[in-house]
């Protein structure tokens, strides 16, 4: 928790360091909106540039950490700091060469930051390599040679050094920019008003950013139940509650229905219009199913145009007709961006225990249904053909696609 207030405060210094900036650029944009961008920019570039000097020292030390531990433990549970920091480090050295690229006269001292790091590197594998083939008294002998320690001591310096560096840069540009403002001292005290309430909004905002980092987890808990486009149940979900219901139907006899729905239609839309546009279909979906189920259903997005809906409750197969035909209707009403291009859907469903007795055969058959539904208008076509003047009830149209198919 302390290492959240630690990382919140931080961010909240550099949001009250920006509203500043943007606050003093626009207070003095009439005068001197030059060194105003000026001094905006050079801050900028000092915080990058201390940032991937404390990400490239943070990664050493956990190199240092996951060494440590498996020195003295000898288990390779403990390598797990060091691993993730040799995965790192790569990325680490990267930014570091990126950033400090428009900074020639600190070319020396990033080659050399580098060849440390990469030493050190290079040194603490050395030492778990000597601990796993020699045993903890070789690998002490190694570490007490102290050349490692030497190699880190001395990153440490050249990183304070830099460091130094950085906020030299940051306090010139302050200078400078202190310097431009005296030249506007006349129109300062009319505007110090505007500055105290620009610091006094960002500040607000910064203080609904620090109260937002607090309820991350229950947001990553949303997202791992939901899908992020519609806010339905995702797959995960869908299938925890399908369980739940076999359990429960198991246990006390109720039935439920499982109705597997795809939507025919939708790729000519994404595909003609965009993907933003099957976006919007499929929310508009996703608002039309909502309004015609319970709050003790559940539906869910599995996947592109696919959905599923589970019915408690439902006592027969009739009920399961009348909500297919629900559902159906509601798919058809959604208004696309192209009439002529119109979305229907096709559904299919199997109830439990009549239908099947576990989940993967329930699965099976609704998804079954679904396919054999798309299908199914044909089979209307050629049901006056073979002697059917009326339409047939589902499972005799399936046995006639499964024969004719």
């Amino acid at each position: 928790m302390r290492v959240n207030w630690r990382t919140n405060a931080m961010w909240a210094s550099i949001m009250v360091l920006l509203a500043a900036l943007v606050a003093g650029a626009l207070l003095v944009s009439f005068w001197e909106t030059e060194k105003a961008s000026d001094r905006a920019q050079a801050l900028a570039a000092a915080e990058k540039h201390i940032a991937v000097l404390a990400t490239l020292l943070s990664v050493m030390q956990d190199a240092e950490t996951g060494q440590r531990g498996y020195v003295i433990t000898g288990l390779d549970e403990y390598l797990e700091p060091y691993e993730a920091a040799r995965q790192r480090m790569g990325n680490a050295l990267a930014a570091l060469d990126d950033q400090y690229a428009s900074r020639p006269e600190t070319r020396l001292e990033v080659a050399h930051i580098r060849v440390l790091a990469e030493q050190k590197m290079a040194r603490v594998t050395f030492t778990v390599g000597v601990r796993r083939a020699r045993g903890f008294e070789a690998a002490r002998d190694v570490i007490l040679d102290h050349v490692g320690k030497h190699t880190m001591d001395e990153l440490r310096r050249e990183i304070a050094f830099l460091t130094a560096i950085e906020r030299t840069h940051m306090a010139r540009a302050e200078r400078d920019y202190e310097t431009a403002q005296s030249r506007s001292r006349g129109a300062f005290a009319a505007l110090s008003a505007t500055i105290l309430l620009g610091l006094g909004t960002l500040l607000v905002v910064a203080a609904r950013e620090m109260r937002a980092s607090y309820k991350a987890n229950t947001r990553l808990g949303y997202l791992a139940d939901h899908d992020p486009l519609t806010g339905l149940a995702n797959r995960r979900a869908f299938h925890m509650a399908l369980d739940r219901n076999i359990g429960a139907s198991a246990a006390g006899g109720q039935r439920f229905g499982l109705f597997c729905l795809d939507l025919d239609g939708f790729k000519g839309i994404n595909d003609r219009f965009g993907h933003e546009a099957g976006d919007r279909l499929l929310v508009e979906v996703t608002k039309r199913l909502r309004a015609i189920t319970r709050g003790s259903d559940v539906l869910a997005r599995l996947g592109g145009d696919e959905f599923a809906l589970l019915v408690p409750d439902l006592p027969s197969e009739a009920e399961c007709h009348e909500v297919v035909g629900r559902l159906k209707q509601a798919i058809a009403s959604v208004e696309t961006c192209d009439p002529c291009r119109p979305v229907s859907g096709s559904v299919g469903f199997a109830l439990f225990p009549n239908h099947a007795s576990s989940k993967a055969d329930l699965l099976a058959l609704s998804d079954k249904r679904m396919y054999l539904d798309k299908r199914r208008t044909t089979a209307l076509r050629i049901a006056p053909d073979l002697g059917h003047p009326e339409p047939q009830p589902l499972h005799e149209v399936e046995d006639l696609l499964l024969r004719t198919g």
